[in-house]
């Protein structure tokens, strides 16, 4: 379902005044004073300096806003979404949007009354000059607004309303009888929206997520023009009526034909914010061509006439004011099925689903079942990419007769063994890609993939079973993982970009039919299904990227010192130019097309270029050498080096080094008898031990500032357990200390706060107490074998005692892998010989924690369960996942009791299926959390 608001209001919420720390959404002049005021009590002296500083910075116009000025309008808001192709978007529209910003950064950045008055006064001045942002947003001087209007406006903005609609709130407003009773239903979406709304949720979803088109934005920007022109008569100025009317206008999907035949009849279903509703009028044009009985039209005579859907109980409805759909009804002489294929497009905000034809299937679904059956018992077979293909070829001549199989009126035991055909070809396609080696077998799997998911999606839009539409998401989240990496086959970047395309398209149709086909709880049920879908997708588009962006080193680049076994690579930034605007492009192109397709992505894809050295005889050491890695930083913001021993994958943030000087990462793989005695004790003979270094100019960089991913190549022996891989750092006296990592094809990846000895073996951890909560004994020592997990007391883990902050927290660092000084700590009740007081510290320093006052972090006290939700947040935004729907808190019977610091965290750990609620349906934000219980949050987050 597409959620879009009108262009003014789009560009309203996006210059929506956040005060920094705060994350809320301001009423009026009066609400931001006293809002703004509650925060400036609680400013610890730096903060309060540095918020002088910058104020200062702004006012004197020393500021440098060029690239930093969107960033400030969203600071502090969870995950602003902009880049330089939105920002060049708006400073082609607003020639001043800079003075405009600037004022915006003002309010921002004050720090008492006096300044906050100035900057509201300074905006005020700006925001009424005829060429400022505000005044070309809301036009010329047909719309007469006024000043006190204008900034009460901007202060006062909805966000994005429809998304907090619920079937509750839509038959409410399908059904008011009259405009005062429109008018207070829509109130209450309002207040809703008000409360606790974070920012960049709206601007997310209506602009970066969802596509939007003219006809539709016309639509919503003329009735909010309405509202705000102040001699329009009957709408006057009231925003309700016009901003509920946008919304539902843009959100209604009729379903049922538009095409009959004289005689027959059809009964309409309108689906509003995504929920089915019958109660609407139905009032048509031509009462000698169709005729009305209820939400029934029956044919009279061959002909067209219009058909207007509005509230029910208004008999003379005016469309300004009561139509939220239009269509038309096109009757002929005799029953045609070929026209008959479904609901219009939608009325006039062009949206609209349709509906299968119930005509009998073409295919008989037992033996096209037989015949899937046997093409997915053929590829278990294939060894070679000739047979493979073959395999392949026959999915594609098969896969047609699947969608043909079933209709909407099929038995579900018909259904299921369609589903079942779908989940054979996916089988086959899978199996066969491990025989292909080449670009080109590469191609023949992403193309049959992309042929089933088209096939796919019919199949999906035929269906309601929960189980069975979870079935074929599933299958489509395989296929989808299964492509992408096959991806790594492709070495042509357009080849790669256009498959990533095929395969998002095509995956885009499977989730948008599987969306269409439930309500209520089976919805929530596949939507669960559909992130992991739109998971893999967002890794597809990381892989197309990855190979636009890779240089492919070769053995002549390696220079290798017979002598100490040493084998130095030299890059210079120049020699990545090019692949660095590619991957960037590369980037464009994926996020265009998932945003075409109606998809979203939770995590930030970044463009990367890739450095990969080939294996050369007699290296024992690889070391790569960077020449104005800067350069290359100020243009993508990953950088990957790929080694026979290791891969690096460093952020632009993870140096805190100049890096115009040259950078060198190394990584040797150490034989066991090498070590010392003491560290020979802690390894057994055949562990995989690797050296790691890092270095800028002269200085070897011992911590980084953000966490390097490391991926080390491992090959399982026969009685060896992925499960139960551990990575180690081994340290001088052969004491270990566990790092979290994961097997992940064929690889150990963990991320790392520096770097030094790190030996791979597997490890198996218990606790003596586990049985206390038998349900939580294996994510618990999985957690413990990863370090993640510890001991409370000897051998005790005390799976049912209430965790702590400081616990809950050490726990969560131990995955974050961030640094921090303990002696910066401005909390009295954390030492710095603390056991917890590393992590502590690097939460502090990195903006996880704050305490629970200024100079206080409670370590010993319970922590709740929303809070716990907000530290969780905070790791996952530092690692670039982007914020949730406040949508996401329906999934709770209680997310209405979520306090507003922590709704926006609330529904992103709802959303990554992090935390799943109570059997009951309950979140529980303020209950404290057992041991076991938060175990399990950290393991739902750590395996994700």
């Amino acid at each position: 379902m597409k959620r879009l608001l009108s262009l003014t209001l789009i560009l309203c919420m996006m210059f929506s005044i956040m005060i920094p720390g705060a994350a809320f959404a301001a009423g009026t002049e009066s609400d931001v004073t006293t809002k703004a005021l509650e925060i400036y009590a609680k400013l610890t002296p730096t903060e309060i300096a540095d918020r002088t500083a910058a104020y200062n910075a702004i006012v004197g116009g020393t500021a440098n806003l060029d690239d930093a000025a969107w960033d400030l309008t969203t600071m502090e808001i969870e995950n602003p979404y902009y880049d330089a192709n939105y920002l060049d978007l708006f400073k082609d529209i607003f020639p001043n949007v800079k003075e405009f910003v600037t004022a915006v950064a003002r309010i921002q950045y004050s720090y008492d009354q006096t300044t906050l008055d100035a900057s509201i006064a300074n905006f005020k001045t700006v925001a009424a000059k005829p060429s400022s942002v505000m005044k070309i947003v809301y036009g010329g001087a047909q719309y007469s607004i006024t000043n006190d209007q204008l900034i009460d406006l901007f202060l006062g903005t909805y966000q994005n309303m429809s998304s907090y609609v619920t079937l509750q709130d839509a038959n409410a407003l399908s059904s008011a009888g009259d405009v005062d009773a429109f008018i207070k239903a829509a109130e209450g979406i309002k207040v809703k929206v008000y409360d606790g709304v974070t920012g960049a949720t709206g601007i997310r979803d209506s602009l970066v997520h969802f596509g939007w088109n003219a006809e539709t934005v016309k639509l919503a920007d003329q009735d909010m023009r309405k509202a705000l022109n102040t001699v329009q008569s009957g709408l006057g100025n009231n925003a309700d009526i016009a901003l509920a009317n946008a919304a539902i206008r843009v959100n209604t999907v009729l379903k049922g034909s538009t095409s009959l035949t004289v005689g027959s009849t059809q009964s309409y279903v309108v689906s509003i914010f995504g929920q089915d509703t019958n109660l609407f009028q139905i009032t048509v044009e031509n009462p000698a061509i169709v005729g009305v009985n209820g939400a029934t039209l029956t044919a009279k005579a061959v002909g067209t006439s219009k058909v207007y859907l509005h509230r029910a109980g208004v008999d003379s409805p005016v469309a300004d004011k009561d139509y939220f759909h239009t269509f038309t009804v096109t009757v002929s002489a005799k029953a045609d099925d070929n026209d008959n294929d479904g609901p219009s497009g939608g009325g006039p905000s062009g949206g609209g689903t349709t509906t299968p034809p119930t005509t009998p299937p073409v295919t008989d679904p037992t033996e096209t079942n037989t015949q899937t059956e046997n093409i997915a018992k053929e590829s278990e077979n294939v060894a070679t990419e000739e047979q493979a293909g073959k395999v392949l070829e026959d999915v594609t001549k098969n896969v047609t007769d699947i969608s043909k199989a079933i209709t909407t009126e099929s038995t579900t035991a018909t259904k299921q063994v369609v589903v079942d055909s779908v989940s054979n070809l996916s089988k086959a396609i899978v199996n066969s890609t491990k025989a292909v080696t080449t670009q080109e077998g590469a191609t023949k799997v992403v193309n049959a993939t992309t042929t089933l998911l088209t096939e796919t999606a019919k199949v999906a839009g035929n269906i309601t079973d929960a189980a069975q539409l979870k079935s074929v998401v599933d299958s489509t989240t395989k296929l989808v993982s299964n492509a992408n990496a096959v991806m790594s086959k492709v070495t042509d970047s357009a080849v790669a970009t256009s498959l990533a395309n095929d395969i998002i398209k095509s995956a885009a149709t499977v989730v948008k039919a599987a969306n269409a086909s439930t309500t209520g709880a089976t919805k929530a049920a596949v939507l669960q299904n559909v992130k992991k879908v739109e998971a893999q997708i967002s890794a597809m588009a990381k892989t197309a990227i990855a190979v636009a962006g890779t240089t492919n080193m070769t053995a002549s680049d390696v220079k290798v010192n017979s002598a100490t076994g040493v084998g130095s690579v030299s890059v210079k930034a120049g020699d990545l130019a090019a692949k660095a605007q590619a991957a960037v492009q590369t980037q464009k192109t994926m996020m265009d097309s998932i945003k075409a397709a109606g998809l979203q992505t939770t995590k930030n894809i970044k463009p990367q270029v890739v450095i990969n050295v080939p294996v050369v005889e007699g290296v024992k050491t690889v070391e790569a050498s960077l020449d104005g890695l800067s350069d290359v930083f100020a243009v993508v913001d990953e950088v990957k080096i790929s080694t026979p021993t290791a891969s690096f994958e460093i952020d632009k943030n993870s140096f805190a080094q100049d890096l115009t000087n040259t950078v060198k990462v190394s990584a040797e793989n150490v034989s066991v008898t090498d070590l010392t005695a003491a560290q020979r004790a802690q390894v057994p003979s055949n562990a995989k031990v690797v050296d790691l270094n890092a270095s800028v100019g002269t200085e070897k960089v011992s911590t980084f500032k953000t966490p390097v991913t490391v991926s080390l190549p491992y090959e399982l022996s026969a009685n060896e357990n992925p499960e139960k891989l551990s990575v180690y750092l081994l340290k001088d006296d052969g004491t270990v200390e566990a790092v979290p990592a994961k097997y992940v094809d064929g690889k150990v990846v963990f991320k790392r706060k520096g770097f030094s000895f790190y030996v791979v073996k597997e490890s198996s951890v218990t606790f003596a107490d586990l049985n206390q909560a038998a349900w939580s004994k294996d994510t618990v020592e999985y957690l413990a074998s990863k370090g993640i997990a510890i001991a409370k007391s000897g051998n005790n883990f005390e799976p049912n005692a209430k965790i702590t902050r400081a616990e809950f927290l050490d726990m969560l660092m131990r995955i974050a892998q961030l640094n921090g000084d303990v002696q910066k700590m401005p909390f009295t009740d954390v030492s710095a010989d603390a056991w917890y007081a590393g992590s502590v510290a690097a939460a502090y320093e990195n903006g996880i924690v704050s305490g629970t006052t200024a100079t206080t972090f409670s370590p010993d006290a319970p922590i709740t369960r929303q809070d716990m939700a907000v530290m969780i947040s905070k790791v996952l935004m530092a690692d670039g996942y982007t914020s949730a729907d406040l949508t996401e808190l329906a999934r709770f019977n209680d997310g209405n009791a979520v306090e507003t610091y922590a709704k926006a965290a609330v529904a992103m750990v709802s959303r990554e299926t992090i935390v799943n609620g109570t059997p009951e349906g309950n979140f529980n934000p303020a209950n404290n959390t057992t041991r076991a219980e938060a175990a399990a949050m950290i393991y739902n987050m750590f395996t994700k």
